[in-house]
């Protein structure tokens, strides 16, 4: 019987294990398993279809206003650094499961 004598990575008392033990991690974080046909991969068959997902018939600038009266699983929006988003699509793709991006 031949062992080898490989070294264990990371090693017991190493950096590496004594940083990952001191790290909080989230707590209650579920994980959501996604329907078929919502993987990450048919997300990116989706986006790469050519089919228009943005929601809206023409681009233009919104007030919060009107990002506001977009917050239903049916219909969903939300504005990052200036830019407004139409998160309908995605929202059963999204890793947090939907109710993760409505909250």
């Amino acid at each position: 019987d031949k062992t080898l004598n490989v070294p264990e990575f990371p090693s017991r008392n190493g950096p590496q294990r004594l940083v990952a033990a001191a790290t909080k991690q989230p707590k209650n974080r579920q994980k959501v398993r996604l329907e078929p046909g919502h993987s990450p991969l048919d997300w990116a068959k989706l986006k790469s279809s050519g089919k228009d997902l943005r929601g809206v018939p023409h681009l233009g600038k919104y007030t919060l206003e009107d990002i506001r009266q977009h917050r239903t699983p049916e219909d969903a929006w939300t504005a990052i650094q200036g830019k407004v988003y139409n998160l309908t699509p995605y929202l059963k793709f999204h890793p947090g499961g939907e109710k993760d991006l409505m909250r």
